[in-house]
């Protein structure tokens, strides 16, 4: 790995934003989320379990919630603080003082009800009093999406509660989970010292970090992770901020909030302690991980219409280096939003002919006249593969259209590449279709063309998906990248669901692994924490690494 990634996993983190939901094993789903925390340097979990979707629970519920972290705290004192779950009204202050007694360090608060609803001041009150900080769930969902979160808080209602409880240490949850992450940063931007935001979400858009740091300082930025532990590590390394502004968010500032109730956490590397009681451990160690020389399988070049998103061949390459990337299959950004796709691919086509290390990948739209000549000049042009995008291009992946032309595809002995998603659909632009392509449609055509190559770019959840449940799908000819899925950790109320692709790992299905980013809408260096933590044998990490890009885009 580079000296960059195994210098951050060293490095010991705070993560603020963690769950151990009520389940019958929520033992092991502890034992789980150090385990990983170990993997990652994290040295210890802010745990919470709120009750889900707005339900308005009975105070017996609450209390059970929040039994079960004090169970984790006490199977972890070292490593697991308790985070007490409330819903305010008349019985939440007795609740967070039994809480806070038994040795929780704060609050969480859920979309019950918004974080500046005058039902939620006696709890800020308290927090005030007590010296402990307040986590909300929070972001700011395209309609279509808030509507399942209806009283859902974002930056407006955090600033707001902010002016009336500037002393309050209140932070926003997760600024890559919830939507405009860049329109939640803007709205706190004037709030005092106390008004915080954490790192933590699946998504991992590019420059996120470093946004918030321009905008809020990094004193405002806490580590955290909520499910999505390497992406959000990956995020943090990558940002363009200085070493001390990534120490304040690996550390300090959870450090500065600890400090308001005379705690000082402990800063012992992870390695180097006592294993915490029913700890598992990941072999092998990430720390002797070392990935060759990469092909990245999922890279762009132009503009995004919707977002400051670019690349040119030079911003790509400087970042490929950075990361010790040797080659990427780059497609065109412009191709996929245009209706005459082959203007796109031509200019695409110009921008890599003198550049060995950049590797053309062609898009087709279906729908267009004379499609099949845009396909063969591509080919003729040095198209290794064909990027397809019905999502945004009008057509169904397994309709007629585009059956013809993966026939075509396969034909011509070229793999197909599949975009699960360009964008996190929650924060879609108004003119922005803003869907996935279902993995189901995806497995059906995996089946229909057996003999064709696939590369699902940007996906999750793979593990619970049909590639992976299908029998008839399972062995097929068929990549996911590692820009999107987790490994060992995602959000969970059942050990079955605890993993994603390291579930298929353990199945022996790492053969299905490929290294991609999706540069420059996604942080590039998740990918690379998720490759070096992956668990799996020096000659699996090669094959991952560039054995079956080469492959698949016939450079052997």
């Amino acid at each position: 790995m580079t000296d960059e990634i195994k210098q951050a996993l060293a490095t010991p983190k705070i993560d603020v934003h963690c769950h151990v939901f009520r389940s019958d094993n929520w033992a092991e789903s502890s034992d789980h989320l150090i385990a990983c925390s170990d993997m990652l340097g994290i040295t210890e979990c802010w745990c919470s379990s709120p009750i889900l979707g707005g339900k308005m629970e009975s105070i017996e519920a609450v209390r059970a919630e929040n039994d079960a972290v004090l169970a984790a705290t006490a199977r972890h004192p070292a490593r697991i603080r308790g985070l007490c779950f409330l819903i305010p009204g008349p019985d939440a202050i007795t609740e967070a003082e039994r809480c806070l007694n038994a040795g929780m360090t704060g609050i969480k608060l859920y979309n019950q009800y918004r974080i500046n609803d005058p039902i939620v001041r006696p709890i800020i009150e308290l927090a005030i009093e007590r010296s402990i900080p307040i986590l909300e769930h929070a972001g700011a969902p395209n309609p279509e999406h808030k509507g399942n979160q209806p009283l859902i808080s974002h930056g407006i209602h955090f600033a707001d509660v902010n002016e009336r409880y500037p002393d309050a240490m209140i932070y926003h949850a997760h600024m890559g989970g919830g939507g405009d992450w860049e329109f939640t940063i803007r709205a706190i931007r004037d709030g005092s010292p106390n008004l915080y935001i954490d790192v933590s979400g699946s998504n991992l858009d590019h420059d996120q970090v470093g946004f918030a740091v321009d905008e809020l300082g990094a004193e405002r930025i806490l580590f955290g992770t909520d499910g999505t532990m390497a992406g959000s590590l990956g995020k943090v390394i990558e940002a363009d901020i200085t070493p001390e502004q990534r120490q304040l968010i690996w550390w300090d500032n959870a450090a500065r909030i600890l400090s308001a109730q005379g705690i000082t956490p402990d800063a012992t590397d992870v390695r180097n302690r006592v294993p915490s009681r029913g700890a598992v451990s990941f072999s092998p160690d990430p720390a002797n991980s070392a990935p060759p020389p990469l092909i990245d399988l999922n890279t762009w070049l132009g503009s995004f219409p919707f977002r400051s998103v670019s690349a040119t061949p030079d911003s790509l390459l400087q970042n490929m280096d950075r990361f010790g990337i040797q080659k990427a299959a780059v497609s065109s950004i412009e191709a996929a939003y245009h209706r005459n796709v082959q203007q796109a691919n031509e200019q695409l086509f110009r921008q890599v002919e003198n550049q060995d290390r950049l590797i053309p990948l062609a898009t087709i739209s279906p729908r267009y006249p004379k499609w099949e000549q845009d396909l063969d000049r591509s080919m003729a042009a040095g198209a290794r593969g064909i990027r397809i995008a019905p999502q945004l291009q009008d057509y169904r992946l397994n309709g007629p259209v585009c059956r013809d032309l993966i026939q075509a595809i396969s034909e011509a002995g070229l793999p197909v590449f599949i975009p699960h998603r360009i964008e996190d659909s929650r924060q879609r632009h108004w003119m922005d279709p803003g869907t996935v392509v279902d993995l189901g449609a995806i497995a059906d055509v995996i089946a229909d063309f057996p003999d064709t190559t696939f590369v699902i770019n940007n996906a999750r959840t793979i593990s619970r998906s049909p590639l992976w449940t299908r029998d008839d799908v399972r062995d097929g000819q068929w990549y996911v990248d590692l820009s999107l899925a987790e490994v060992h950790y995602g959000l969970h109320w059942g050990m079955e669901n605890a993993k994603d692709l390291a579930n298929i790992v353990d199945a022996g299905g790492a053969h299905h692994f490929v290294f991609g980013t999706h540069q420059p809408f996604s942080y590039a260096a998740p990918a690379l924490v998720k490759l070096v933590t992956l668990g799996v044998s020096p000659e699996e990490i090669a094959q991952i690494g560039h054995q079956s890009a080469s492959q698949i885009l016939g450079l052997d």
